[in-house]
């Protein structure tokens, strides 16, 4: 898993593949929410974080399956957590 990026934002690319400076260029690190909380909690994925576990077991008891016995149900798991989440942010944030 990578845990830190240098991400340099410098230009703007159109569809036609023209780059033009930014405004302001800036640098991202990388290092967002999810990538501290699984090193901080001593995981290998931030799906076992208690960022996203509380949503996979909400999923394992609504499906009756279980997470960690197969791959394309785990990865099921993960897009609902996944979609769950960003649902909360963007009613937050007044879409309806």
């Amino acid at each position: 898993m990578e845990l830190w990026n240098l991400v340099f934002m410098q230009f703007y690319q159109d569809t036609g593949g023209t780059r033009t400076p930014l405004p302001a260029p800036s640098v991202d690190t990388g290092m967002g929410l999810e990538r501290a909380a699984t090193i901080m909690q001593g995981v290998t994925s931030f799906y076992e974080t208690d960022l996203f576990k509380p949503l996979i077991e909400k999923v394992e008891r609504l499906s009756h399956k279980r997470y960690g016995t197969d791959i394309e149900t785990d990865r099921s798991m993960k897009v609902v957590a996944e979609h769950a989440r960003s649902s909360v942010f963007l009613v937050a944030d007044g879409v309806i």
